[in-house]
């Protein structure tokens, strides 16, 4: 079984949107085979979301960091726990972070 658990958003928004996806909370390793199918929205190149370091879980997926990053407060974690991240599938020495504050 795999570590994602689906969390639509909701919204007008998110409706309108070539791009709109469905964020996943992700709670144990998932592979590099499910990280490239949530990076095929963004040419395989990468994929954006936001770790929650205390309860180490992290929202996948989302249009924008936003989007993980309401999904995660949503779902009771406070912001001083919150990094924002982009995971270059297959580069994996290019990684960025930065906090959500």
């Amino acid at each position: 079984m795999s570590g994602l658990t689906s969390c639509p958003l909701a919204g007008p928004q998110n409706a309108i949107t070539s791009l709109a996806l469905a964020v996943q909370i992700v709670s144990s390793p998932i592979s590099l085979a499910e990280l490239q199918r949530l990076a095929e929205p963004y040419d395989g190149d990468f994929v954006k979301a936001v770790i929650d370091v205390q309860r180490e879980v992290m929202a996948i997926g989302g249009d924008l960091h936003a989007d993980e990053e309401t999904v995660l407060l949503e779902s009771g974690g406070p912001r001083r726990d919150l990094w924002g991240i982009k995971l270059y599938v297959g580069r994996p020495n290019q990684n960025s972070s930065s906090s959500i504050r």
